[in-house]
């Protein structure tokens, strides 16, 4: 093994309170993206070169999962950071993964002891309509109170200006093929809702990031932790992509999210109930949910653009971007379909 790699990965081991094993067989190599540190010359592979490890226990089970990356990573080292501090409080510690970061000669790692339990994209296959409700109330709450740690131990992440939602949605909406009738439309979302305190958001809360281990929620991939500051994000995601996999297994809806939220079954009453209160938690106004929700839509389309995304990925949310904007030109106040409460200023 690389000696940089070995030293750097023993001393993150070492903060997890355990020792690089001895033999090499039990460090399994699972996706590489090029060399590291990064070669003056090209090779192929990704422009976020590195790799990750899967380091079993003696038994052959998995123990640390393992992203290898350039010690000039900035995100990688960031996410390490973020972590070692959010872990500083006792209420948050519980759900975060249990991480060490370490640089290294030209090499960091962040080594995570690997999680038992469930993902929740599998729970939710088992899932009644209620417990999915009742599942994803807890865990955007869980997200609102990891986004208030995040605001009171990273200091860096206080943003003095509010979070614009036209400034901040306009050139992503500019992506996205859209007629120009919903473009407008979305615009007008946009403007009505003006300015929001920002608030740090996980910013990939979906199933596939969720675990539930001993009757505990623990989220994973802070990454783009309070990189996403506009309220609802993570509500907005995690309900979305959660009925997604309770319907399909997430292999896309048959009718447009904005229908189901317009239903008055348990997923249109729930998945409102859940917007609702989190809106009420970071202090929006109905304007300020709505413009938050279309927001939502359109940089969840215009991430997966940006990315190069295949068509077929894509497609789902930029269909359920224009079925909102739809909803808009039908006449519906939206307001009033979806935040009634917040309308009348009641919580």
């Amino acid at each position: 093994m690389n000696q940089a790699l070995a030293t750097a990965l023993d001393a993150a081991l070492r903060q997890l309170g355990d020792e690089l094993p001895s033999d090499w067989r039990r460090i399994v190599m699972i996706k590489n993206d090029g060399p590291i540190p990064v070669p003056r010359h090209e090779v192929v592979g990704d422009a976020a070169r590195g790799f990750n490890l899967l380091v079993l226990s003696a038994a052959g089970e998995p123990a640390y999962y393992v992203r290898c990356r350039d010690s000039g990573d900035t995100t990688a080292a960031r996410e390490a950071e973020i972590l070692r501090r959010l872990s500083q409080s006792p209420d948050i510690r519980p759900h975060l993964p249990e991480s060490a970061g370490i640089r290294a000669d030209g090499i960091q790692v962040l080594a995570t002891r690997y999680m038992g339990g469930q993902l929740f994209a599998h729970l939710l296959r088992k899932m009644s309509h209620d417990e999915w409700r009742d599942a994803v109330l807890e865990l955007t709450a869980l997200a609102t109170a990891i986004g208030r740690a995040g605001q009171a131990g990273l200091p860096e992440l206080a943003r003095t200006e509010p979070f614009d939602f036209w400034r901040e949605g306009e050139a992503s909406l500019a992506l996205l093929p859209l007629s120009s009738e919903q473009t407008a439309a979305t615009a007008a979302a946009l403007r009505a809702a003006g300015t929001a305190p920002p608030f740090p958001q996980h910013g990939d809360l979906w199933p596939g990031n969720v675990i539930r281990e001993k009757g505990v929620w623990r989220l994973l991939d802070f990454d783009l932790f309070g990189r996403v500051e506009a309220p609802l994000f993570d509500a907005c995601h995690l309900t979305f992509t959660s009925t997604e996999y309770l319907l399909s297994g997430g292999h896309g809806l048959d009718i447009p999210w904005v229908r189901h939220l317009e239903g008055h079954d348990i997923l249109g009453r729930g998945g409102r109930e859940v917007l609702r209160q989190n809106a009420v938690a970071q202090g929006l106004s109905a304007d300020q949910a709505v413009g938050a929700l279309f927001y939502y839509m359109v940089e969840a389309t215009a991430r997966l653009l940006r990315k190069g995304a295949q068509p077929d990925v894509w497609r789902g949310p930029l269909t359920e971007t224009a079925a909102a904007a739809d909803l808009l030109r039908s006449g519906a106040d939206v307001r009033q379909v979806l935040f009634p409460e917040l309308l009348r200023g009641r919580a």
